[in-house]
């Protein structure tokens, strides 16, 4: 038999799993599929519509509808689409917009309801310290079936498989009986099938392949071929699977994803982008630091490129290698990243002092347990976790969505401060439509979050500077400080500092920010303009002579000099001056 590797799709985990409602377990989502069904194809199975997810999770479960929307809208963020339909949709939000309501566009969409009932089940795999399952039973130390090849151990929130991996197999069973039409519970049902439309909702979660050279292929896919059948229990009359042979052909396949971080670092091809490292001919400044990417492992649809441990660095690339990719950050401190290329994701966990300056994210940016880190990229969505003082300058056609750890106590110090997108480059025009991502000026969602607490009883979204609290629940918890606004008078545009020495052939060059700036902030830029204007305009009328006004120069280089020190930008110019 073909050796058979089956593993977690990461997008899905590493982006999609974010915060565990106490209602979404067996026996809520069981009547949330069979409620879908009693509605059919009006908007409930086998695709399900926001409006009725709406009501479901709101009228029935009693979830805020933040909350609701996090899950529906992130879900239907995370499947694939290409661009003509994220350019539709964004037609269909502005046109909402214009008729006054701004949410209408929402009805229209709708996503697969089996794949959606899972997604929501998933979920619990974020309780990071779960003691016990939906059952109520206790959470296995070891369990006896899960055989996983090449186990990292890891305590990564975010890029952990080990941790979703045992949860996948440890309540594969329960995910299976969920969407399947046999109830396990009933006596008479002593061998219970899965329906192959059951596998394909499933292979929305799973992939893998035959073999080391064979390219990459949904389970479905795998599960029907002829070498498979003997092992997977496929019933030629019915066309399904016995479950219990299932789960254990299943269960042996799997293995850890062969492009998540630990297999890029242990296996991929090293790049030398780091500035200072290619000044340096290539000695690293740091021996733990690595930047790698996986071409070797024969997974070009899952890129994966690694930013591990790079301290006190620039890195300033734009290449086909970043092509929409899946960028990782992961411990790295001090340095400046200028990725300015179009990326599928982006994932930062663990980094501190940082500034990332991205070209446009198709799909996700997920920053957890960073401190001191400022993210500048237009984006489909952006989810931060554990997290302070750190900054965003985005463009997003969907709210931030800002999840606290604060065990219903209020955060005293802003985990957030949003902020308008303020920077550009030549190619990000081109970039933008290349990945389908349009936002306007009155769909643009950079100031209007979603927080949510991890205890999943408080939510809220608000477009303003004042972040109140959530009166649902009666009990008055307040997450003002949880995300503010950046005040005008911090607001300035960025220059990236240097140029594309090799500009791709684009549809334009883009020499402006894409996206007006709101007001405020519009006016708080031209009004630094005019003051270094005024300040120009008085050393000309000054009656300085000559040997004055050099020492006055002197004495102003040198007071920059050392601001640029103390700020720590002092090697960042350095190594850009030098950039080859």
């Amino acid at each position: 038999m073909a050796s058979v590797q089956l593993w977690l799709k990461p997008e899905i985990f590493f982006h999609g799993v974010v915060c565990a409602h106490q209602k979404l377990n067996f026996s809520y989502l069981k009547k949330v599929l069979a409620y879908a069904k009693t509605k059919g194809s009006d908007g409930g199975y086998p695709y399900l519509n926001w409006t009725i997810w709406k009501h479901m999770a709101v009228n029935k479960m009693l979830l805020s509808e933040d909350l609701a929307w996090t899950y529906f809208n992130l879900f239907y963020t995370l499947t694939e689409k290409d661009r003509s339909h994220w350019l539709q949709l964004s037609e269909n939000q502005q046109k909402s917009y214009e008729e006054g309501n701004a949410k209408s566009y929402r009805d229209n969409m709708k996503i697969n309801t089996l794949q959606f009932v899972m997604f929501l089940y998933i979920q619990q795999a974020n309780k990071i310290t779960l003691r016990k399952s939906m059952l109520g039973e206790d959470w296995p130390g070891t369990n006896p079936r899960l055989n996983i090849k090449a186990k990292v151990e890891s305590n990564s929130k975010l890029s952990n498989d080990s941790k979703y991996l045992e949860f996948v197999v440890t309540h594969l069973s329960q995910l299976l009986e969920i969407i399947s039409e046999s109830n396990s519970q009933n006596d008479e049902d002593k061998h219970p099938l899965i329906s192959m439309e059951a596998i394909r909702a499933l292979s929305c979660f799973v992939v893998g392949r035959m073999n080391e050279l064979e390219s990459v292929q949904k389970l479905y896919e795998i599960a029907k071929k002829e070498t498979c059948r003997s092992k997977n229990g496929f019933d030629k009359t019915s066309k399904s699977f016995a479950k219990a042979h299932f789960i254990s052909w299943l269960t042996d396949c799997l293995v850890h994803n062969p492009c998540d971080l630990q297999a890029c670092l242990a296996n991929g091809n090293k790049l030398k982008w780091s500035l200072s490292e290619a000044k340096k001919n290539g000695s690293s400044s740091s021996k733990k630091s690595k930047i790698c990417y996986n071409p070797n492992l024969g997974l070009s649809s899952h890129k994966t490129v690694v930013f591990f441990q790079v301290n006190d660095e620039t890195v300033a690339q734009h290449s086909n290698i970043l092509w929409k990719s899946h960028a990782m950050f992961q411990k790295c401190q001090k340095s400046f990243f200028y990725l300015l290329s179009p990326l599928k994701f982006v994932s930062i966990e663990k980094c501190t002092d940082c500034t990332l300056v991205f070209g446009p994210v198709s799909t996700s940016i997920k920053v957890v347990d960073c401190r001191n880190v400022v993210i500048i990229a237009p984006c489909r969505s952006c989810v931060v976790y554990g997290c302070s003082e750190v900054t965003l300058h985005i463009s997003t056609p969907n709210q931030p969505i800002i999840i606290q750890d604060t065990g219903g106590q209020p955060s005293h110090v802003p985990s957030v401060t949003l902020a308008p997108y303020n920077t550009f480059y030549s190619n990000l025009g081109t970039h933008l439509v290349e990945v389908g991502l349009s936002v306007s000026p009155e769909t643009n969602q950079w100031n209007n979050p979603a927080i949510i607490d991890t205890d999943s009883k408080h939510s809220r979204s608000s477009n303003g500077k004042t972040m109140k609290p959530h009166r649902g629940d009666g009990d008055g918890v307040d997450f003002k400080n949880a995300c503010i606004l950046m005040s005008p008078e911090d607001f300035y545009l960025f220059t990236i500092p240097f140029k594309n020495s090799n500009p791709s052939k684009g549809l334009f060059e883009t020499s402006e920010i894409p996206w007006k700036l709101p007001l405020e902030y519009n006016d708080a830029v031209k009004n630094k303009k005019q003051a270094i204007e005024k300040w120009k305009q008085a050393f000309r009328d000054s009656k300085l002579t000559r040997e004055q006004r050099t020492v006055f120069q002197e004495m102003i280089e040198k007071r920059f000099d050392q601001w640029v020190s103390d700020t720590g930008n002092k090697k960042q110019l350095s190594v850009l001056g030098s950039k080859p």
